[in-house]
């Protein structure tokens, strides 16, 4: 169960897509639909601006709940995570470098300090891999805007409101190899992933998509070390503000070089 716990976390369960061609409230049509669908998802939501987003994430009777904003063009994001019996996680990402703030009574920096600062573009850069193509992979809150695009089969399942906004319900199957990487080192290290995974290329997500083709909801279930996780994503108030600073560098501590 811990080990669960810690990857939500180092994850960040984040972020967020959307696709094109979602179909007014009322439609009753169901069944297959063309991959794209919902791989044109990622340039729909990313055009739309920061939005507001609200997480769920429920892991063997756990429920971890987060509040925040994204921005994916921006590829900037603030999001509070609240861990039963732990406290709230606080994150924010800019660009490449994402800034933790652990409860009261977790930390373990040096000096009273109380942020914790990883650059994920520097990590990814001294082993070799190009971060800027490895979006889906990465754990930054706007990763899953491009895994949209290795959607390799789309059912509609009909239609359904979100907060009260139209959506079309649709499930689709992602195929990491079915990603558009945009560079051989990031699609090395998702066949890594694959090799990792004992083989599987594929996952199934929901998702719910409005008339103007952005998401309103996003759902992937897995089962990790035997637990069974859900992990809920909603968003909206697009056009939020989305400035994000990064904390005082003096109440900071980087810690790259530690990761292994």
């Amino acid at each position: 169960m811990h080990a669960v716990l810690a990857a939500v976390l180092a994850a960040l369960v984040a972020a967020v897509a959307a696709g094109c061609g979602a179909e007014p409230e009322g439609v009753a049509s169901t069944g297959p639909v063309e991959p794209a669908v919902v791989a044109s998802a990622a340039d729909a939501t990313a055009r739309a601006g920061a939005a507001r987003m609200e997480i769920t994430v429920d892991v063997q009777g756990v429920t971890l709940h987060g509040t925040g904003v994204v921005d994916a063009a921006g590829q900037r994001a603030r999001l509070a995570l609240t861990v039963p019996d732990a406290g709230t996680f606080e994150s924010r990402f800019l660009g490449g470098v994402m800034y933790q703030r652990v409860p009261p009574g977790l930390s373990r920096l040096p000096d009273g300090k109380h942020w914790a600062r990883f650059d994920l573009a520097r990590y990814m850069r001294e082993h070799g891999l190009d971060v800027s193509a490895l979006r889906p992979v990465a754990g930054e809150p706007w990763s899953h805007v491009d895994e949209l695009t290795g959607a390799t089969r789309v059912e509609r399942l009909g239609s359904e409101r979100v907060r009260g906004v139209p959506t079309t319900h649709y499930e689709a199957e992602v195929d990491l190899r079915a990603v558009g990487w945009r560079s051989e080192a990031a699609r090395r290290t998702a066949e890594e992933l694959i090799e990792l995974g004992g083989g599987r290329t594929t996952y199934p997500i929901e998702v719910w998509l409005d008339g103007e083709g952005r998401l309103r909801r996003k759902r992937l279930t897995q089962t990790l070390e035997g637990d069974r996780l859900t992990n809920t994503i909603e968003l909206y108030g697009f056009g939020a503000d989305a400035t994000v600073v990064p904390p005082p560098a003096g109440d900071t501590v980087d810690v790259t070089d530690r990761a292994p």
